[in-house]
Protein backbone atom coordinates (compact mmCIF):
# COMPACT_ATOMS: atom_id res chain seq x y z
CA UNK A 1 0.00 0.00 0.00
CA UNK A 2 2.90 2.54 1.13
CA UNK A 3 4.70 1.26 -2.38
CA UNK A 4 2.08 2.23 -4.36
CA UNK A 5 1.49 5.84 -2.54
CA UNK A 6 5.12 6.54 -3.32
CA UNK A 7 5.03 5.66 -6.79
CA UNK A 8 1.58 7.80 -7.59
CA UNK A 9 3.10 10.64 -5.34
CA UNK A 10 6.81 10.61 -7.39
CA UNK A 11 4.53 10.60 -10.63
CA UNK A 12 2.38 13.16 -9.80
CA UNK A 13 5.93 15.32 -8.56
CA UNK A 14 6.99 14.19 -12.13
CA UNK A 15 3.81 15.62 -14.03
CA UNK A 16 3.70 18.92 -11.55
CA UNK A 17 7.14 19.66 -12.58
CA UNK A 18 6.37 19.65 -16.36
CA UNK A 19 3.02 21.43 -15.94
CA UNK A 20 4.95 24.13 -14.08
CA UNK A 21 7.34 24.52 -17.20
CA UNK A 22 4.60 24.92 -19.56
CA UNK A 23 2.77 27.33 -17.45
CA UNK A 24 5.88 29.02 -17.19
CA UNK A 25 6.43 28.96 -20.91
CA UNK A 26 2.74 29.95 -21.67
CA UNK A 27 3.31 33.22 -19.17
CA UNK A 28 6.15 33.91 -21.09
CA UNK A 29 4.34 34.08 -24.19
CA UNK A 30 1.61 35.62 -22.07
CA UNK A 31 3.70 38.52 -20.73
CA UNK A 32 5.39 39.08 -25.17
CA UNK A 33 2.15 39.26 -26.49
CA UNK A 34 1.39 42.06 -23.48
CA UNK A 35 4.83 44.07 -24.37
CA UNK A 36 4.22 43.84 -27.79
CA UNK A 37 0.91 45.85 -27.23
CA UNK A 38 -2.07 45.40 -29.06
CA UNK A 39 -1.33 45.10 -33.07
CA UNK A 40 -4.24 43.54 -34.78
CA UNK A 41 -3.42 40.47 -37.44
CA UNK A 42 -4.40 42.84 -40.43
CA UNK A 43 -2.08 45.55 -39.45
CA UNK A 44 0.54 42.93 -39.43
CA UNK A 45 -0.30 41.43 -42.49
CA UNK A 46 -0.94 44.70 -44.78
CA UNK A 47 2.63 45.82 -43.40
CA UNK A 48 4.05 43.97 -45.76
CA UNK A 49 6.03 45.32 -48.56
CA UNK A 50 5.86 41.89 -50.65
CA UNK A 51 3.44 39.13 -51.36
CA UNK A 52 5.77 36.61 -50.07
CA UNK A 53 6.45 38.69 -46.99
CA UNK A 54 2.86 38.84 -46.11
CA UNK A 55 2.93 34.90 -46.97
CA UNK A 56 5.66 34.13 -44.56
CA UNK A 57 3.96 36.68 -41.73
CA UNK A 58 1.20 34.91 -42.44
CA UNK A 59 2.60 31.47 -41.95
CA UNK A 60 4.91 32.84 -38.74
CA UNK A 61 0.93 34.03 -36.97
CA UNK A 62 -0.22 30.70 -37.68
CA UNK A 63 2.74 28.80 -36.45
CA UNK A 64 2.06 31.15 -33.04
CA UNK A 65 -1.39 30.79 -32.51
CA UNK A 66 -1.01 26.87 -33.22
CA UNK A 67 2.07 26.89 -30.29
CA UNK A 68 -0.07 29.00 -27.82
CA UNK A 69 -3.08 26.66 -28.33
CA UNK A 70 -0.82 23.40 -27.62
CA UNK A 71 0.45 25.00 -24.61
CA UNK A 72 -3.11 25.50 -23.40
CA UNK A 73 -3.96 22.05 -24.48
CA UNK A 74 -0.99 20.75 -22.37
CA UNK A 75 -1.92 22.35 -18.94
CA UNK A 76 -5.59 21.14 -19.60
CA UNK A 77 -4.28 17.42 -20.27
CA UNK A 78 -1.95 17.39 -17.25
CA UNK A 79 -5.45 18.90 -15.04
CA UNK A 80 -7.04 15.69 -16.71
CA UNK A 81 -4.61 13.35 -16.27
CA UNK A 82 -4.01 13.76 -12.76
CA UNK A 83 -7.47 14.20 -11.83
CA UNK A 84 -7.64 10.65 -10.60
CA UNK A 85 -4.36 9.83 -9.49
CA UNK A 86 -4.50 13.07 -6.69
CA UNK A 87 -7.88 11.82 -5.61
CA UNK A 88 -6.06 8.02 -5.23
CA UNK A 89 -3.87 9.46 -3.04
CA UNK A 90 -5.80 11.77 -0.78
CA UNK A 91 -7.69 8.55 -0.18
CA UNK A 92 -5.39 6.47 0.52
Amino acid sequence: MDDEILVLEQKLDAAQAEYQDTLDEFAQRVVALYRAGSVSTLEILLDSDSLSEFSLRAELLNTMSKQDQELVDKLQQYMDDTSAERTQVEEE
